[in-house]
Order: C-alpha cells, then structure tokens, then sequence
C-alpha cells in the first residue's frame, strides 16, 4: 500500500509539474496576444486621429478661406445693411447645407449682415467668444460650440477680422458650420468593435461623437482624465 501510495504522490507531481508550465505558457501567450491586439489598436487609432485632424482642418481651412473672399466684398457701413443681407444669402444658397450661416457684425456687436432670417430680430455678437477673440487682436477666431435657435441644432462659429486700408479693425465676419458635419467623419469602419471615437474643441468641449453624438454634443469633458493629460 506505501508503494502504491508513494507512486501515486509521483505521478500527482508529475501532472502539476506539466501542467503549471503548461498553464504558463496559455497565460503568456494570452498576454501577449492581448498586447499586441492593444498596441494595433492604439496605432490604428493615432493613424484615424491624424486623418480626422486633416479633414477637420481642411474644413476650416475652406470656412477661413470663404471669410477671405467675403470680407473684400461686403460693406461695414451700417447703412449697407440690406445690401449685406441679400449677397449673404445669395452666397449661403450656393454653399453645402453644413453651412448655417453667414454674418457681419460692427465692433459694437451690432449685427450690419446676415444670411438668416431676420423676422425675430438681428443677433447681437458681443458676448460670443469668437468675436471677442477678433477684438483681442486674432486674424482668425473658432467660438465656442452654441446651440443654434433658429436652425435648431449645435453649430460653431469661425470669425475673421474686416479692416479698411490702413488696417484698422473695421467689422468681424463669422461663418457658422453646423456640428451633424462632424459626425459623418467620426463614421471610421477601421476600428476595432466598440471603439467610441470623440472629438472635443481645445476647451474640452465635446463637438461630435460617434456613438449618441446628439447627446454628447456640448458637454465638457475637460475634466477626463485622460483628456486633461493631453491638455496639460
């Protein structure tokens, strides 16, 4: 029976001896799979982040390049009120439906201009940040993302200074995209299931989102954790 019992006991160790470094190697090469899944998931994502960068620059590269040409063809005299609404608009039927809206505001605020409809009255710009950014003395503004009441949905203003001949501030000029653009972009087919992709402004301000994008809209996510790494 001890010889039974003994023989028994060497062939226990023996199956635990085999099947720790077995069970090792599972684990490791889990690990390691996982890993690497992680690693091209992360490459993947900084190869889709840049690609989302440009088109977003490009798309303000195309809204600034739009207040260029504008703002040698409008007036800042206030009685050229009229005369500025009916070339913006006839500009605003010409441009993609993303655009919401063209307008020229006088360094009071006053609005001089507009594509929009004008039945409930002019816009004031004076407390957008766009325009005191322009105020401030900046050649091209982004403002804060504002949900916009006459169209109804979540836009953002770019704004660019108009001066007179010998360079004074004369008037700002904004032109409006709506954000539903943003989120034909964040469409990304490349990412891994599950992958939710946000883009938020250099506030932390969510502007799209792939995944509910009309709820995330407008939020502050500065004060995620790893967005306020990226931010500091």
């Amino acid at each position: 029976m001890r010889v039974l019992r003994s023989i028994r006991s060497r062939l226990w160790v023996l199956v635990i001896a085999t099947i720790i470094p077995f069970t090792v190697l599972i684990g490791a090469g889990i690990w390691i799979r996982w890993w690497s899944d992680q690693a091209t998931a992360i490459t993947q994502a900084i190869s889709e982040a840049r690609l989302l960068a440009a088109q977003i620059d490009d798309h303000i590269g195309n809204l600034e390049n739009l207040l260029t040409g504008l703002r040698e063809a409008v007036s800042t005299n206030p009685l050229d009120t009229a005369a500025n609404d009916a070339l913006l608009r006839k500009v605003k039927s010409e441009l993609p439906d993303f655009y919401s809206h063209i307008a020229i505001f006088s360094l009071d605020g006053t609005n001089i201009g507009t594509s929009s409809d004008t039945s409930g009255g002019r816009p004031n710009a004076r407390t957008h940040a766009y325009f005191e950014q322009i105020l401030a003395g900046q050649k091209l503004a982004i403002g804060d993302v504002m949900f916009g009441k006459t169209v109804g949905r979540w836009l953002l203003s770019v704004a660019r200074p108009i001066n007179d001949a010998s360079g004074r501030l004369r008037a700002v000029i904004a032109v409006g995209t709506l954000l539903d653009h943003f989120q034909d972009a964040l469409r990304i087919k490349a990412l891994p299931e599950g992958t939710i992709v946000t883009l938020v402004n250099q506030k932390g301000i969510v502007i799209a989102r792939s995944v509910d994008g009309a709820r995330w809209i407008g939020r502050d996510a500065s004060s995620w954790q790893h967005l306020a790494k990226h931010f500091a």
